[in-house]
C-alpha cells in the first residue's frame, strides 16, 4: 500500500466517522422529537390539578465566539408547585419538549408573562408519573426536529464531499 492509498483509506475512515456522528445525532434528535410529539398528544388527556407559580424569571446565557463577541440568549424559567393524592410536587416545564433559548429577551418575557410568581395555575400531570407535569398540554417545539435535519444534511454533505474527493483522486491518479 503506497502513501496515496493510505491517505485515501484514512480519508474514508474520517469521513465515515464524521458522517456517523452527525447522522447519528440527527437521527437521535428526530426520534426524540417524535417521542415528544407523542407525549404532547397524550398530555391532552392528562388529569389536571390546581397549582401555584413559585418562580418566574428569565435566565440569560452568554457565549463568546472565536472573535471575542458576546452573544446572549434567553430562556423562560417557570417553577410551580402542585399536589396529587396529598403528595406535593414541584414542576418546571411549561410544555412538552426541550426548553429553547431564544435570542430576543422579548420572546422570553412574552412566555413568562402568563405565569407571574404567586399566580394560581392549572397543572396537567401524567397519571402514571405525577412528578411529570406541564402548564400547557399538546405543545411541543420543533427545535429538535430542525436541528436533527440540519445534522443529517451536514453528515450527508461530509459523506458526499469525501466520496467525491476520493473519486476525483482515483480518477486523476
Amino acid at each position: 500500500m503506497d502513501a496515496s492509498s493510505s491517505i485515501t483509506v484514512f480519508g474514508v475512515l474520517c469521513m465515515g466517522f464524521l458522517f456517523l456522528i452527525f447522522g447519528g445525532l440527527g437521527v437521535w434528535l428526530i426520534l426524540r422529537h417524535q417521542k415528544n410529539r407523542e407525549k404532547a398528544r397524550q398530555s391532552l388527556n392528562w388529569p389536571k390539578t390546581a397549582g401555584r407559580v413559585i418562580e418566574s424569571r428569565i435566565a440569560e446565557h452568554e457565549s463568546e465566539d472565536e472573535d471575542g463577541r458576546t452573544t446572549s440568549t434567553f430562556s423562560p424559567v417557570v417553577r410551580y408547585e402542585y399536589q396529587v393524592g396529598g403528595v406535593s410536587y414541584t414542576g418546571n416545564r411549561i410544555g412538552i419538549g426541550s426548553t429553547v433559548a431564544v435570542s430576543g429577551r422579548k420572546q422570553a418575557e412574552q412566555k413568562i408573562a402568563s405565569y407571574p410568581a404567586g399566580k394560581s395555575v392549572t397543572v396537567y400531570y401524567n397519571s402514571e408519573n405525577p412528578a411529570e407535569a406541564v402548564l400547557e398540554t399538546g405543545v411541543t417545539g420543533n427545535a429538535e426536529l430542525i436541528i436533527g435535519i440540519i445534522l443529517i444534511v451536514i453528515g450527508l454533505s461530509i459523506l458526499c464531499l469525501g466520496v467525491g474527493g476520493i473519486l476525483l483522486n482515483w480518477l486523476t491518479s
